[in-house]
């Protein structure tokens, strides 16, 4: 995971992330990066005006808040810890942003997880992120879940309106292996 970490320090946000913002039509603005790794979706949230609350599972995650050192601490907010065992809120947040994050959860647990993120979510807010293929290159993974193209849409209809689904399977990750993903951006009915 620290390569990784290391690896995707400097880059953008996903497009998931940007189209996900554009699609906001109000400016209350409070966001959640969850599964946030090295913060880059947090650091843009940040750049466009949010509030933002970022959660991880790794420690490692600590050392790329750099960044927010000198920012005034009610603006941003880390927590590592496990986000299953977490209160996520009701009617919190304008946008939350889970990319590469998901499909980290046994079935059981992810289907838990998706409600909690949609109540957590304001009417007409967005839910962006991706939900990983049975193409991916960890797919014998036991501890994670991997979706074809029509149970990731099946999942991701139930949870509100879907703004954009489109796969991508030419995608790597930072240490070169092929990644399989089914992107999205929902609107909270």
């Amino acid at each position: 995971m620290t390569n990784h970490l290391e690896e995707s320090r400097y880059w953008g946000p996903s497009n998931t992330a940007v189209i996900g913002v554009q699609h906001l039509n109000n400016y209350s603005k409070r966001a959640l990066d969850l599964g946030c790794g090295s913060l880059r979706h947090s650091k843009y949230l940040f750049n466009c005006g949010y509030i933002v609350d970022a959660i991880d599972k790794d420690s490692e995650v600590v050392k790329y808040s750099n960044f927010f050192d000198h920012r005034p601490k009610e603006l941003f907010s880390l927590t590592i810890g496990d986000y299953n065992n977490l209160d996520l809120g009701e009617d919190k947040y304008d946008i939350v942003v889970s990319e590469n994050t998901l499909s980290f959860n046994r079935k059981v647990d992810l289907d838990s997880l998706l409600p909690r993120i949609i109540k957590s979510i304001k009417r007409n807010g967005v839910f962006a992120g991706n939900l990983y293929g049975e193409g991916d290159f960890r797919r014998d993974n036991p501890t994670m879940t991997f979706f074809t193209r029509e149970s990731a849409y099946s999942t991701l209809s139930g949870l509100g309106h879907i703004k954009h689904f489109y796969e991508s399977c030419d995608e790597k990750t930072a240490e070169g292996d092929a990644l399989h993903s089914f992107q999205f951006v929902i609107i909270k009915p």
